[in-house]
C-alpha cells in the first residue's frame, strides 16, 4: 500500500514528494514500511529519490500514526530488530524440492503466500 503525503513546495521551485510504502501480512499480524523522499526541480535532470528516515514533521507524524494504528490492532512492526533476509526454513529438509539456491527468507515467509494459505 502506498500512502502519499501532500507535496511540499519550497522556495526557488523545489518540490518535495513524500510517501510511505506499507506492507501488511495476510498470513501473520506483522507489517513493515519504507519512507520515500523525492526532490523535483527544473534544474535537475529527473528527480532525486531517497529512502530513509523521516525528515519532515508531516512524515514523522504519518509514520507514528501508521505504527500506532497497526499496533493497536495487534500487528508487530518488523523493524531493524529483524533481518528480513534471514533464512527461516532450509528447503534441504524437503527431499522432493530441489534445494539448490532455495531458501525461505523471513520477508517471503510473512509477505508472500508461498504455501497458498490465504486462498479460499
Amino acid at each position: 500500500m502506498y500512502l502519499k503525503l501532500k507535496d511540499k513546495v519550497g522556495e526557488g521551485g523545489f518540490v518535495l514528494l513524500q510517501e510511505i510504502q506499507l506492507t501488511i501480512s495476510k498470513i501473520v499480524p506483522v507489517f513493515e514500511y519504507m519512507l520515500f523522499h523525492e526532490v523535483k526541480h527544473n534544474s535537475l535532470i529527473g528527480n532525486l529519490g531517497l529512502v530513509g528516515p523521516a525528515n519532515t514533521f508531516e512524515l514523522i507524524e504519518a509514520e507514528v500514526e501508521v505504527k500506532e494504528i497497526l499496533q493497536k490492532y495487534g500487528y508487530i512492526h518488523l523493524s531493524q530488530e529483524y533481518d528480513l533476509y534471514d533464512t527461516v526454513y532450509d528447503w534441504e529438509q524437503l527431499h522432493e524440492i530441489d534445494s539448490m539456491n532455495r531458501r525461505l527468507i523471513l520477508k517471503d515467509a510473512v509477505f508472500v503466500d508461498i504455501l497458498e494459505l490465504c486462498n479460499d
